[in-house]
């Protein structure tokens, strides 16, 4: 799992920097947004493929393998295929997150 804010992307926007870890290429993407409630939580679940989440607004707490994350406002998350996640909103600020689900090349 990488954990970047869209704040610390270096001059030029370089991607393969901030997602150095994942496959080049993906043959298909699937994204939604969820509006959290306060302190909403999501079961959990693995990643099937790798999963980007983009906090667009709020904050919340996204559990990876059992570890905790905070994220806030323009951080994004880049989960590897097979990681356990679950993501908690706020109880103050709930989270805004844009998921982007990657699926496979041949299929």
């Amino acid at each position: 799992m990488r954990h970047v804010s869209l704040h610390d992307l270096p001059d030029g926007n370089d991607q393969a920097e901030l997602l150095a870890n994942l496959p080049v290429t993906y043959g298909s993407y699937r994204a939604k947004v969820r509006f959290f409630a306060r302190g909403e939580a999501t079961e959990l679940e693995r990643a099937p493929n790798g999963v980007l989440l983009l906090v667009a607004q709020g904050s919340c707490v996204v559990r990876v393998d059992g570890i905790e994350y905070p994220a806030v406002r323009f951080d994004l998350l880049a989960l590897e295929s097979g990681e356990a996640f679950e993501i908690c909103a706020d109880e103050i600020d709930p989270a805004v997150v844009l998921r982007i689900d990657v699926g496979n090349s041949g299929g």
